[in-house]
């Protein structure tokens, strides 16, 4: 796997994961 896919997955499973927070909680920021 090329680097810059690796990147480019890492970052859409952290924006993933960041979606996902803010829908599992109410939002407080």
């Amino acid at each position: 796997m090329s680097e810059e896919k690796r990147v480019g997955l890492m970052v859409a499973l952290s924006q993933l994961g960041c979606l996902a927070a803010a829908v599992m909680r109410p939002r407080k920021f």
